[in-house]
């Protein structure tokens, strides 16, 4: 029989030692909370966390925010991340909450799910600031971004082909759109004109703009899937993304943007860009491929090599100094 502890120690060791290292401080306050304020024991927290409440959550996500002095609405959605993973990994532990676990599983925009009930109560709450939409993702949003697709996309690919209606999959096209802008940094019109190669997915990789990209184990797994989903739909469309009917998706961004915000409360895909490019700059990536590969202009491009510069106080001034410095004739100069 394990402790309470015990549950939340093995949660964290099942973690990768990166996110580890940000889920123990919300769940050392989840489990602080549960235990001062609500009096859970080792004789109750199995009974309690079977039928635990997304209004519990939020009381305890109230609790993280006064005790920790959270200002920022992104802390918050991801403390409610961290909780919701911990939960589902209860299963494991013949812990289950059958009702929550199924809010998690429905769709933002349904009442009774987990990820609209969250989010009207950060959005109303007045102690926490609203993300700037000219910046770059945080690490934590993409990491909830990434947990949230994976969660949608397996399920989705688990669904038996003649299951697959118009919401299911548009759904999982959008969701495996995503995916590939967080792993590539292309805006979404790249994203959406990738062409049909199902040899180079069947062998793991991608062609993003000429470039033939070795794709992540995960997102490799989900776009064999899909490719196999697709086969179903009749299209004459050379296109590897299509919505149900066969046609190519619309330029528009607002359906995509929809769905990011519903993850985070953030509406924006240029964040994402933003993010993976910057990641792209610090790497010494040159900036001809950076551009070709994504698409972005080089408005988007001056950007992120300012944060870079900012981050690490570079000025342009010195960058060029010590450039020069370093050439071959310098010295004999």
């Amino acid at each position: 029989m394990y402790t309470f502890w015990n549950t939340i120690e093995m949660f964290l060791q099942s973690q990768t030692e990166d996110s580890a290292k940000e889920y123990k401080p919300k769940i050392e306050s989840f489990y602080q909370f549960l235990t001062e304020e609500r009096k859970i024991n080792d004789n109750t927290y199995n009974n309690y966390l079977s039928s635990v409440k997304v209004d519990d959550i939020i009381d305890a996500l109230d609790y993280f925010i006064n005790q920790n002095k959270v200002t920022r609405e992104t802390v918050a959605r991801y403390y409610c991340s961290v909780i919701k993973n911990y939960i589902k990994y209860l299963k494991s532990v013949d812990i289950t909450n059958n009702k929550i676990i199924e809010s998690f599983g429905l769709d933002s925009d349904d009442p009774q799910s987990f990820m609209h009930l969250i989010n009207k109560t950060i959005s109303k709450d007045k102690r926490l600031s609203k993300p700037d939409k000219k910046l770059p993702y945080e690490l934590s949003e993409l990491e909830i971004v990434i947990e949230e697709c994976d969660s949608n996309i397996d399920d989705l690919c688990n669904i038996k082909t003649d299951k697959i209606n118009e919401n299911t999959f548009d759904k999982l096209v959008y969701l495996l759109c995503i995916k590939i802008m967080i792993f590539t940094g292309a805006k979404p019109s790249v994203v959406y004109n990738l062409g049909l190669n199902s040899e180079n997915i069947k062998e793991n990789k991608l062609d993003i703009n000429g470039f033939i990209l070795h794709t992540p184990n995960v997102l490799s797994r989900q776009l064999k899937k899909y490719l196999n989903i697709r086969e179903s739909i009749v299209s004459k469309s050379s296109n590897l993304f299509i919505m149900h009917d066969g046609s190519n998706l619309d330029r528009s961004t607002y359906t995509i943007n929809s769905f990011v915000k519903n993850i985070v409360g953030r509406g924006d895909t240029w964040g994402i860009v933003k993010y993976t490019v910057i990641q792209m700059i610090k790497e010494g990536i040159n900036y001809s491929v950076i551009i070709k590969l994504t698409g972005i202009g080089n408005d988007i491009y001056d950007f992120c090599q300012e944060i870079v510069n900012e981050q690490k106080k570079i000025t342009v001034n010195s960058y060029i100094d010590s450039g020069l410095i370093k050439l071959h004739f310098y010295d004999k100069l």
